[in-house]
């Protein structure tokens, strides 16, 4: 079992797409409806959604929401070397298709993740789409940046759950009245273990960064496994995200999210 992660999402200033196909856009990868998927046309050769930062930053993980594809039809991203925008030397690639075997969200779709091998520093990422004429692979948002993974892991500080925004009462009359609605997956999370480093240096700037407005990646096990889809979180912070001071070089940090995956 690998340590869990977070992932803020770098912000796109621009994305564009070579093939979309009708009623899609780049630019649904870059906001947080996950209702709004990009896809390529089915039968055109491998296409691309270049994704610009607006300026060269660090990146080191990646994660693509609400993924559809195959074996045959995959998802895969590079890096450029600085501010190089035709890709003329890309530093690494990796390939973000779910693993056949991952079970999928209830909505049926997986998230794909993937590390590089180092922290990059750029201002660019290409989305490779490759498609097989019969099927095109389609996502909805594009989790880019660098991963705050602590060096002792969560222990026994996870609670998972469902938020029911649905409603039930019961008439004068004792009628029940129920108004079915949406039920989002929930997650506590809480590393009682980070050191002052991880604290003062990552934990907290994260937290400031991204409030209870952005939404944030969470990941309990990256390792491949069947569950890691069902292991993964996207949604806004609840409550007031902090940090507790346990003791000597110890600190603990408690977040809630609910998932929009």
């Amino acid at each position: 079992m690998a340590n869990g992660f977070l992932l803020r999402s770098h912000g796109f200033t621009s994305a564009a797409f070579s093939t979309p196909a009708a009623g899609t856009s780049a630019a649904f990868v870059a906001n947080d409806f996950m209702g709004m998927v990009l896809r390529a046309n089915s039968n055109t050769a491998p296409a691309a959604a270049l994704l610009d930062f607006g300026f060269v930053r660090p990146v080191d993980t990646v994660a693509v929401l609400e993924a559809v594809c195959r074996t045959s039809a995959a998802l895969g991203i590079s890096v450029a070397v600085g501010n190089d925008p035709t890709f003329a030397s890309f530093i690494e690639q990796i390939d973000l298709t779910p693993a056949a075997t991952e079970t999928p969200t209830l909505s049926g779709r997986g998230v794909g993740v993937g590390f590089f091998s180092t922290t990059h520093f750029c201002r660019y990422a290409l989305v490779q789409v490759r498609s097989d004429n019969t099927f095109a692979p389609e996502f909805a948002r594009a989790v880019i940046g660098t991963r705050l993974q602590p060096g002792r892991n969560f222990s026994f500080g996870v609670g998972r759950g469902v938020n029911d925004l649905g409603t039930v009462e019961f008439a004068p009359r004792g009628a029940f009245l129920r108004r079915n609605a949406a039920r989002r997956r929930t997650l506590g999370l809480s590393w009682q273990y980070l050191t002052e480093i991880e604290a003062e240096q990552q934990a907290l700037p994260l937290l400031e960064a991204v409030g209870t407005t952005e939404a944030l990646f969470a990941c309990l096990d990256p390792d491949p496994d069947p569950s890691r889809i069902r292991r993964c979180y996207f949604g806004p912070l609840q409550g007031n995200p902090a940090l507790s001071w346990r003791g000597r070089d110890r600190w603990e940090k408690r977040l809630q999210i609910v998932s929009l995956i």
